[in-house]
């Protein structure tokens, strides 16, 4: 690269790298944005919204699923959350959705996309990487924190229990996991900050 003059000269074959990375980066994005959209579409379709009185919430609108086994957030500008069929009669139903209503509130499935456009944009930089990592743990620890605020010792060790019980659970397609299904490291860490 010279510069003569105000005039920045650069070379062709690093117009043409530079033309190609943005492709590659323009192509992966919308192939990532088609298989979200046809996943939620589907999602949608097989899922039946209702109502549930909880305890110390009030009446709240949740989507029943049940092809999946763990419950989630879904939804970049208007996160739902999906509960599983198995858990909504569950004793637990109200620290479950108290931890999914935390990441709605949050928006962590919107920012966790932002965090996606900079690994994209900046794939060479290992710190770029270690944001959405860091982030994906993050929002677990502080919607862990939310579900178990004002519980006592024995009920936070039943919400661990239920954590372990639900990562135990490993038969959900990898469009849907989420950070229930993380390594045992990560969940022991999530474990001891509950407890």
């Amino acid at each position: 690269l010279t510069i003569n003059d105000g005039i920045m000269w650069v070379p062709r074959w690093l117009i043409f790298i530079l033309c190609i990375w943005f492709a590659v980066v323009l192509l992966f994005t919308i192939y990532q944005v088609a298989k979200y959209r046809r996943s939620m579409r589907y999602l949608l379709r097989i899922s039946e919204e209702k109502t549930y009185d909880l305890i110390g919430i009030g009446t709240v609108s949740v989507l029943i699923n049940n092809e999946i086994t763990t419950p989630y957030t879904v939804g970049f500008i208007r996160p739902r959350i999906i509960f599983p069929e198995s858990l909504i009669e569950s004793k637990y139903n109200t620290l479950i959705y108290r931890h999914e209503y935390c990441h709605a509130k949050n928006h962590d499935a919107l920012i966790k996309l932002v965090c996606l456009v900079i690994i994209c944009l900046h794939w060479f930089n290992p710190v770029a990487i270690l944001l959405l990592f860091s982030y994906g743990v993050l929002c677990e620890y502080v919607s862990d924190d939310y579900a178990a605020e004002g519980l006592t010792d024995k009920q936070r060790k039943e919400y661990a229990n239920l954590l372990i019980d639900v990562a135990a659970t490993k038969t959900m397609p990898v469009v849907w996991r989420n950070n229930f299904l993380s390594t045992k490291h990560l969940l022991k860490r999530r474990l001891t900050y509950i407890m």
